[in-house]
Formats: C-alpha cells, structure tokens, sequence
C-alpha cells in the first residue's frame, strides 16, 4: 500500500504562516543591521521575536490534538 505523501491542509498552511514570518522577520533584521545595532542584541531579538513564537504555536496545536485525541478514546 503506497502512502500518500500530500502535505494536509493544517501542514500547508503552518508552512506557509511560517515562511511569511520568516520574511517578515528577516527585514526586521536587515533595519537593525541598518541601524548600527550590536550583533548580540540582534541575535536576542531574533530568537526572541523568530523562534518562540512559532514554538508556542507548535506546542498549543500538539496541546490541542492531544486533547482530541483523548475525547476520541
């Protein structure tokens, strides 16, 4: 039985969501460098604004299909 290898509809969109953030995020660095801005406090900013939120996402959606999955038995 072959697989079907389709990315779903909630895969589609959190990759997409993600790429415009990663955009989004990448010409706010581009004016802090433009701004003269120390390399650390870039590199604050960036994981603090790039990474955590898409991680708090990640791990509500996982949250919540937990609890599905526990209504569904």
């Amino acid at each position: 039985m072959a697989q079907d290898k389709r990315l779903g509809g909630w895969m589609r969109l959190w990759l997409g969501l993600s790429g415009i953030w990663s955009a989004i995020m990448a010409l706010v660095v581009v004016m802090l460098i433009k701004d003269q801005m120390p390399a650390s406090e870039i590199a604050v900013i960036v994981v603090i604004f790039w990474v955590v939120p898409p991680a708090i996402l990640y791990g509500l959606g996982r949250l919540v299909y937990w609890i599905y999955k526990g209504f569904r038995g």
